[in-house]
């Protein structure tokens, strides 16, 4: 825990590289401790090791098969590694785990788009206009602009998005 821990504070402290080394340690210990693998891909992927953190997010999910963070985090990988079909799949993933994940509807809609594959827009499109509807962060307003056309709408989802971003508590 206290490997753990540390690892935190130096990851806020923007000190990555010992997150990493602090991560490795407590793993000695616990090699399937969630946290530390979690943590540590996530530090790896903020260091641009994107294919080191690829490969821990896959230990955390071999922990934690159906982890929506997990999920969320290796999807986002995949697409600024330009794997837009593993991402969408990701994407996918993730939805049919927890729709209500920030993004992952706008996710699939952004990244099937990216694609051309169609196949679930209007249900899709239909899911997330009833998301925005009812409040729930469920798309970028960006990728929003291209799912309706309407602008009371699109204001209310760019709303949505700055509130849970700019949260004071």
């Amino acid at each position: 825990d206290a490997l753990i821990g540390r690892g935190e504070v130096m990851r806020a402290m923007g000190r990555l590289a010992e997150a990493v080394s602090d991560y490795d340690t407590a793993l000695l210990f616990a090699p399937d401790r969630f946290e530390a693998v979690f943590l540590r891909a996530a530090a790896l992927h903020a260091l641009g090791h994107h294919d080191q953190a690829i490969a821990g997010y896959d230990h955390a999910l071999a922990i934690r098969p159906d982890d929506p963070s997990t999920l969320h985090n290796r999807a986002i990988v995949e697409s600024e590694l330009y794997r837009f079909e593993n991402a969408l799949a990701g994407f996918r993933r993730l939805a049919a785990i927890d729709a209500s994940y920030p993004h992952a509807l706008g996710n699939v809609a952004y990244f099937g788009a990216h694609l051309c594959d169609w196949r679930e827009r209007t249900d899709l499109v239909a899911a997330i206009e009833a998301g925005v509807r009812g409040g729930k962060d469920v798309c970028a307003p960006l990728t929003f602009l291209s799912i309706s056309p309407d602008a009371a709408s699109q204001l209310r989802c760019a709303r949505i998005h700055v509130a849970e971003r700019h949260r004071y508590t």
